[in-house]
């Protein structure tokens, strides 16, 4: 067996390792990135659906129970970022990141008629 062979037999092995190693890393942390931390949330809105009333729905987007209650701290409430982010027990950029998904879902929603659907992400 000369040099080269033996290179690329240790190619494939550590490609063969590797790829075993994703695999399984896959299987125990099947999400992307980091996971979401705890928040406190201190809300139970009391209808967990919108439905328009003019028409038939033509979708549905979900709203965590998360990003609504950083939408109300902020747009109800009137906290400013930081003081929502202190209360929810989270960093500012991600409060800025839930409201900033709440509201796009939202006007997503109002303006082409979907479902609002309203969901408890404490337990995810």
């Amino acid at each position: 067996m000369n040099f080269n062979e033996k290179k690329n037999g240790i190619k494939k092995y550590i490609h063969i390792k590797l790829l075993i190693t994703l695999a399984i890393a896959n299987i125990m942390m099947p999400w992307r990135g980091r996971r979401r931390g705890k928040r406190w949330i201190n809300i139970s809105p009391y209808s967990q659906m919108f439905i328009p009333a003019n028409r038939p729905p033509t979708g549905k987007i979900t709203i965590f129970y998360s990003e609504l209650e950083a939408l109300k701290l902020v747009d109800v409430d009137n906290l400013t970022q930081e003081e929502a982010a202190e209360k929810l027990g989270i960093s500012r950029k991600t409060l800025w990141t839930d409201i900033t998904k709440a509201r796009a879902k939202i006007v997503d929603a109002l303006i082409n008629g979907y479902v609002i659907e309203i969901i408890d992400d404490t337990t995810i």
